[in-house]
């Protein structure tokens, strides 16, 4: 067998607002540098110069200034360059994933692509650990972010998450997969994985056509929370997902960002009545769109407005129910050491941390 390299996948790094030039030279120094990475940058500010006088590590990387474009116009206007790879990962500048982790991802078989939903959405993808950036009075710290369980409310270590998730995922038929993710794992952690290139597209296309249908903005936060079920919905439904065993992502919390009071770490779908309604009809014009024949069409449908309804339902429930999480994000909380105890087991994860140390000394919000 061939050994895998990465010459045929892209991280694509998108930033702008508050996160600058400095931001960018601390992804790229802190990345490994063996994918290659797209910057889609839409601040005011040009980066290139100050990027080009300091001595990255990294320059294995393409910068483009898109100054005010949105998520979805980046994401075209880089369509060309993206279309070059196979695969794409999307990372936000302010989270780091390990080019090793993709490299595993890629080493894995192609997943064998069901009867009606084409091409495989997803990869593979694994688990994240979360840090606390360096401030004027307090150095940076890395922590798990607490997971409650949707049935019971009780918190899950890392351990115990990621085998509800590997184990959901694991069967063969595609309803079940998708359902067991959400009754189980009760989170869709899908939105920085590993894609296929065209299938992606494929589906930012069909989102779109829905939003347009119904007169929904892309820039409004529906728009992100439909498109991030989309991606994992049609992706659990389409193949089964490679998981990796290693540190997939290392992810910027501020504690002032939404949700920031939540020990269930997600941003909750569970919108009043109307919202809801809308949302139904999104996933009709998001179906026929993506798939060709009617009747996969109208199974898809079902199986989205299904599965939506459970997520609906554990959100509001966790929403009502969940337990305050400033305590847990203590680093010396019981649940903080088990779980990164569980998540750092291996050697070989601690030596890819330990890529990622540069970024805590030097990230200050």
């Amino acid at each position: 067998m061939q050994t895998p390299d990465l010459s045929n996948s892209v991280k694509v790094v998108l930033c702008g607002g508050r996160h600058g030039a400095a931001h960018i030279r601390t992804h790229l120094d802190c990345s490994e540098g063996r994918c290659h990475s797209i910057i889609l940058d839409s601040s005011v500010e040009d980066s290139r110069q100050y990027l080009n006088s300091t001595a990255l590590v990294n320059q294995n990387y393409t910068y483009l200034h898109l100054p005010g474009t949105n998520f979805y116009e980046r994401l075209n206007i880089a369509k060309p360059y993206i279309n070059k790879y196979d695969y794409v990962t999307l990372v936000a500048v302010d989270d780091i994933i390990s080019d090793v982790s993709i490299l595993e991802v890629l080493s894995q078989p192609l997943p064998i692509c069901t009867q009606h939903y084409g091409k495989p959405l997803v990869k593979g993808f694994g688990p994240d650990i979360s840090y606390f950036p360096r401030d004027s009075t307090a150095p940076g710290r890395l922590f798990s972010m607490p997971k409650q369980s949707p049935v019971s409310g009780a918190l899950l270590s890392a351990g115990q998450y990621w085998d509800s998730i590997r184990r959901a995922l694991s069967f063969s038929d595609p309803a079940t997969r998708l359902l067991g993710l959400i009754c189980d794992a009760g989170f869709f952690p899908f939105f920085y994985s590993t894609y296929f290139s065209d299938s992606l597209y494929e589906v930012l296309r069909c989102h779109t056509h829905a939003l347009d249908q119904l007169n929904i903005q892309k820039s409004d936060i529906k728009s992100g929370v439909l498109l991030e079920y989309a991606i994992v919905a049609v992706a659990a439904l389409s193949s089964s997902i490679y998981l990796t065993k290693q540190i997939y992502r290392l992810n910027n919390y501020v504690c002032s960002s939404a949700g920031s009071d939540s020990s269930y770490s997600h941003r909750s779908i569970a919108f009043d009545w109307a919202g809801n309604q809308e949302a139904f009809h999104y996933f009709q014009y998001f179906a026929n769109a993506y798939c060709v024949d009617r009747d996969a069409a109208s199974s898809m449908l079902l199986l989205l407005h299904g599965a939506y309804n459970c997520l609906s339902f554990h959100s509001l429930h966790l929403a009502r129910s969940g337990l305050s999480s400033p305590s847990l994000l203590h680093p010396s909380s019981p649940y903080q050491v088990l779980s990164k105890s569980e998540l750092l087991s291996s050697e070989y994860s601690l030596k890819k941390l330990s890529l990622f140390k540069t970024m805590l000394y030097q990230w200050q919000e």
